[in-house]
C-alpha cells in the first residue's frame, strides 16, 4: 500500500512542476519592429505560457525587435525585459510583467527573477471545540481583505498556502464566537491549531450551514449542506424526542415517505438509493420500530453532511443522497455526561480522556421505554443503539480511530417475531505527509440482518443478510489556496443473502448467496480560476466481479425460467464502468453566486422490496449481476443562491434520468421464491423540479421555509401496458416551515408546519362478482393518490440554567 500511495503523490506532485518544463520549453521568435503585445500573443502560442500586467505601467504597444533561435521561454523573456527595462515574476503559473524600479542596483536578470520569484508558506492545523477539543467539520478560515480561504475537512483539518507577509486570519464555524488573529509568514510553515467556543445558547432551528460564511466563491452550496450536533433540530417529534435523520425533511428535494417514517427519497429516487453512513461505514436500515425511529442517536452525532448532486469524489455507491455522519470523538480534557429520557426513549452519554490530550473516549447508549407502557404478556417492543469510539493522538501527524456502533430491533407477538439488526466497525488512520498531504487509511466492516420469525418454539423464520468489508485509502493534496486535489483507491468484498426460510435446522426454499469483490480508484479537486470563478471536478472507475460459489437462473423473453447455471469460487460476471462529475459556481458579486452541475453516478446493489408501507417490512438487497444491471443516473443541476447579512435565499432547478430501475410484475411473488427475478421487471425513471429556501439564522426571531415542485415518471417494460406512469413517491408539493423566537436567554418557542401531497397507488375503476367474491379491475399503474397531509407541531423550552457551559445543564 505504501509504494502505491507514494506512486500516487509523485504522479500528483508532478503536475505542479508541468510550469517549470513549460518555461523551459524551446522556442524561435523573429520579430522585427513589432508591438510588445504581438510578440507576447506569439510567445503565448508557441509555449502555451500567458502573461499578466497592467497596461498603465507597461505600454503593450512599444515597438521591439528580438531574434531568437531555439531558446527558452526563460531566456527570450529575460531578454524582453532587459531591453524595456522590465522585470518578471512567476505567480500561480503565469508570468508577471512590472517595471523595473529605478532605484534598484542593477544586478543580473537571472538573479533579479530568482530575487522577485515569491516564497510562500503553508498554515495548516486542527480546529477544535474549546471546552470538548471535538473537530470542527467544515470551519472557515478566511484571509480578511483577500478573496482566499480554507475550510476544514471530515476531520477537522485545513491547509492554507499564502506568499510570504503579514496577514490577519478570521475563522469561523456555524454556532461559535467567531476568533480573529494575525500570522507573520517570514521564513517557514506555520503549524497553527484553533479552538472555538460556542455562542451563547439560543433555541435551535432547522439551520443547514452552506459552507458559504463569507466567501461564497469558496464552496459550492450545489455541493454539501452541512447540519452541526448544535443544530439537530430540537423540534417537537414523537415523544419529545430529536432525530438525526427527520430533520432531512427540512431541506428542499427531501421527503419523508410518509408520517412516523424516517425513510425518505430525494429527488425522484426511490428509498434504496439513500446511503447512510457513520464513521464512513454504511448502515443499511437506519430505522428503529419499522420506521417510527432512525437509528442514529442524535448525541453521538458531530456533524452531518447531505449531498444531494456533487457526490465527493470519494463516495459514489447510490444515485439520489449521501448523509455522512461523522461521530464525536470524545472530550481531551475532562469527564462529561448526559441524558435525555422521554416517555418512549432513554438515552445516556458519557465521554472524557483516558489520557490527557492525548487519548479519549465517547458512549451512548440509547434504548427504548415501550414495555414499561404495554404492560402486555406475550407483546414486547425493544430497540436499542449503542455508540463507543475511542479517539488516540499521539503526535501531530497521527491520529488513530475506533468506532464500534450496534442498532438492535425486536418486535415480540406472542410466539412471532421480527428482529433486526446493524452493526458498524470502523478502524482509521490519519497521516499528514507535510502541510499539504493529508492521508486516511480506513478499514471498515457492516453487518445487516433481517429475522422474520413465523414460530419461535418450532425455531421457522425467514431471514435476510448483507455484509460489507473494505478497505480504503484516501489522499488531500493542498497545492495551494486556489487548487486542491484527492484521489485514492478503495478495495471491497459484499456478501448477500437475498432471503431464506429456516425450518428446525433446515433451509426450505433457499435462495443462493451471491458474493462480490469491487475495486474503485478515484481522482477530483477544487480549482478557484481567478476571483469569480471555481470548479469541482471528479471521475471515478469502478471494477464490479461476481464470484461464487452459487446458483443462477436466467429467463427468456416471457420471464419463464430458461436454465440453470451453476458457478463455483471463481468470477463469472464483471462490470467495469466510469462515474464523471462536475459543477462550477460563478460569483456575480460578493452577496450572489450561480451554479451548475453535471453528476453521473453508478449504483451496483439493488433494494428491493414490494411493499408500498412508509415503514420497514420484509425486503432485501441484491448486487447487479447477469439478470440485474448497474443503475445509473445523470444528474443536471442549476442553482442561484443570495446571501445576505440576515437571510439566505437559493434556488436550485434539475433534472435527472435513471436507467436500469426495478420494478414488479403484477402480484410479484418475492418472500420464499428462489426464482425471485423472474419476478422482475426493468425500465427507466425522469423526475425534475425546483427547489426553493430561505432561511434566517440572527436575532431573537429566526426561520427557515423551503419549498419544492417534483415530478417523477417512470416507464418500465411489461408494466402498465409499456407506457409511462408515476412513481409511487411522486409528490409535487413539499412544503416546510420552521420558526422559533427567543423571548429571554432561558425561554424559547419554536413551531415547524408541513404539507405534503399525497403519495400516489392504484386505486380500482371497476369491480365484478365472481362466485359471489367482488374481484377489483385495475386500470392504470398508480391512478389515484392519497389526500395531501399537513401538520402543525408546537415546542417550548425552559433552560434551567442561567448560561451555557455551567457545569450542569437541565432542559
Amino acid at each position: 500500500m505504501a509504494r502505491i500511495a507514494n506512486l500516487l503523490i509523485i504522479i500528483i506532485l508532478t503536475t505542479t512542476i508541468s510550469f517549470s518544463q513549460t518555461i523551459s520549453k524551446k522556442i524561435t521568435i523573429v520579430a522585427r519592429k513589432k508591438p510588445l503585445k504581438e510578440i507576447l500573443s506569439e510567445i503565448s502560442t508557441q509555449s502555451g505560457v500567458y502573461f499578466s500586467y497592467n497596461t498603465s505601467q507597461i505600454d503593450d504597444t512599444k515597438k521591439i525587435t528580438i531574434i531568437a533561435q531555439k531558446k527558452s521561454v526563460d531566456e527570450v523573456v529575460a531578454n524582453i525585459c532587459k531591453e524595456l527595462g522590465l522585470q518578471y515574476k512567476i505567480i500561480e503559473k503565469q508570468i508577471i510583467l512590472k517595471p523595473l524600479v529605478k532605484t534598484q542596483i542593477e544586478v543580473p536578470t537571472d538573479k533579479i527573477v530568482q530575487h522577485n520569484k515569491i516564497q510562500k508558506f503553508t498554515i495548516s492545523g486542527y480546529i477544535r471545540d474549546t471546552l470538548t477539543k471535538e473537530v470542527l467539520i467544515g470551519a472557515a478560515v478566511i484571509v480578511v481583505g483577500k478573496n482566499t480561504g480554507a475550510m476544514t475537512n471530515a476531520y477537522g483539518f485545513y491547509s492554507l498556502t499564502l506568499p510570504k507577509g503579514e496577514y490577519t486570519l478570521q475563522v469561523s464555524y456555524l454556532g461559535y464566537e467567531k476568533q480573529v488573529f494575525s500570522v507573520n509568514l517570514k521564513d517557514k510553515n506555520l503549524e497553527m491549531p484553533v479552538l472555538l467556543k460556542m455562542q451563547e445558547h439560543e433555541l435551535n432551528i432547522i439551520t443547514v450551514n452552506d459552507e458559504s460564511n463569507n466567501n461564497l466563491l469558496r464552496s459550492n452550496h450545489l455541493k454539501c449542506l452541512k447540519i452541526s450536533s448544535e443544530n439537530i433540530v430540537r423540534t417537537p417529534l414523537l415523544g419529545g424526542s430529536n432525530d438525526a435523520i427527520k430533520t432531512l425533511q427540512g431541506i428542499p428535494g427531501f421527503s419523508l415517505y410518509g408520517e412516523g417514517s424516517v425513510m425518505f427519497n430525494v429527488r425522484g429516487g426511490n428509498r434504496g438509493q439513500n446511503e447512510v453512513i457513520i464513521d464512513d461505514a454504511p448502515v443499511f436500515n437506519p430505522s428503529h420500530l419499522l420506521g417510527f425511529f432512525s437509528a442514529i442517536a442524535p448525541e453521538a452525532v458531530n456533524s452531518m453532511s447531505i449531498y444531494k448532486n456533487s457526490f465527493p469524489v470519494q463516495y459514489g455507491d447510490r444515485l439520489s443522497s449521501l448523509i455522512d455522519i461523522r461521530t464525536k470523538d470524545g472530550n481531551m480534557r475532562k469527564l462529561g455526561f448526559s441524558g435525555d429520557l422521554t416517555p418512549f426513549i432513554s438515552t445516556f452519554s458519557i465521554d472524557g480522556p483516558i489520557k490527557k490530550d492525548k487519548l479519549s473516549f465517547f458512549t451512548t447508549f440509547r434504548k427504548s421505554n415501550f414495555d414499561y407502557l404495554l404492560k402486555n404478556e406475550g407483546t414486547s417492543i425493544k430497540f436499542y443503539d449503542f455508540h463507543f469510539k475511542i479517539n488516540y493522538k499521539p503526535s501531530r501527524k497521527n491520529r488513530y480511530f475506533f468506532a464500534f456502533y450496534k442498532g438492535y430491533d425486536n418486535i415480540l407477538i406472542e410466539n412471532s417475531a421480527i428482529r433486526w439488526q446493524n452493526r458498524t466497525i470502523t478502524l482509521r488512520w490519519n497521516h499528514l505527509y507535510s502541510n499539504k498531504i493529508f492521508s486516511n487509511t480506513t478499514f471498515l466492516t457492516s453487518l445487516y440482518e433481517y429475522f422474520f420469525i413465523y414460530s419461535i418454539d418450532r425455531n421457522i423464520f425467514w431471514s435476510s443478510q448483507i455484509k460489507k468489508t473494505s478497505i480504503k485509502q484516501d489522499f488531500s493534496y493542498f497545492i495551494s489556496s486556489r487548487n486542491k486535489i484527492y484521489f485514492g483507491f478503495e478495495t471491497k468484498v459484499l456478501r448477500f443473502n437475498p432471503g431464506n426460510l429456516t425450518v428446525g435446522n433446515s433451509y426450505l426454499n433457499k435462495i443462493f448467496a451471491s458474493n462480490v469483490l469491487a475495486n474503485t480508484i478515484y481522482l477530483g479537486g477544487e480549482y478557484k480560476i481567478k476571483k469569480k470563478f471555481s470548479v469541482n471536478y471528479g471521475i471515478r472507475f469502478t471494477n464490479w466481479n461476481n464470484f461464487g460459489p452459487t446458483k443462477v437462473f436466467t429467463f427468456d423473453n416471457e420471464y419463464n425460467l430458461q436454465d440453470t447455471l451453476n458457478y463455483g469460487k471463481n468470477i463469472f460476471n464483471t462490470y467495469n464502468r466510469l462515474s464523471p462529475r462536475i459543477s462550477c459556481i460563478y460569483l456575480i458579486n460578493a452577496s450572489l453566486s450561480v451554479s451548475i452541475a453535471y453528476d453521473n453516478n453508478v449504483q451496483f446493489i439493488h433494494y428491493l422490496s414490494n411493499s408500498i408501507s412508509p415503514f420497514t417490512t420484509i425486503d432485501f438487497w441484491m448486487p447487479s449481476d447477469l439478470i440485474l444491471k448497474p443503475q445509473t443516473a445523470n444528474q443536471f443541476t442549476l442553482g442561484i443562491f443570495k446571501k445576505n447579512p440576515l437571510t439566505n435565499f437559493s434556488l436550485e432547478i434539475f433534472y435527472k434520468k435513471m436507467n436500469n430501475q426495478v420494478d414488479y410484475a403484477n402480484q410479484p411473488d418475492l418472500l420464499l421464491n428462489p426464482l425471485f427475478e423472474g419476478q422482475l421487471r426493468f425500465g427507466y425513471t425522469y423526475s425534475g423540479g425546483v427547489e426553493l429556501a430561505i432561511n434566517k439564522t440572527k436575532g431573537r426571531f429566526k426561520y427557515a421555509i423551503s419549498y419544492t415542485f417534483l415530478r417523477a415518471i417512470r416507464q418500465t417494460t411489461g408494466v402498465n401496458n409499456n407506457e409511462e406512469y408515476p412513481a409511487i413517491w411522486d409528490k409535487p408539493h413539499n412544503l416546510f416551515m420552521n420558526f422559533s423566537y427567543n423571548f429571554s436567554e432561558r425561554f424559547s418557542v419554536n413551531s415547524s408546519f408541513v404539507y405534503v401531497s399525497g403519495n400516489r397507488f392504484s386505486s380500482p375503476t371497476a369491480f365484478y362478482y365472481y362466485m359471489n367474491y367482488s374481484v377489483p379491475v385495475y386500470g392504470e399503474k398508480n391512478n389515484d393518490k392519497l389526500p395531501d397531509y399537513h401538520r402543525l407541531n408546537l415546542a417550548f423550552e425552559w433552560r434551567l440554567n442561567k448560561k451555557i457551559n455551567n457545569r450542569y445543564e437541565h432542559f
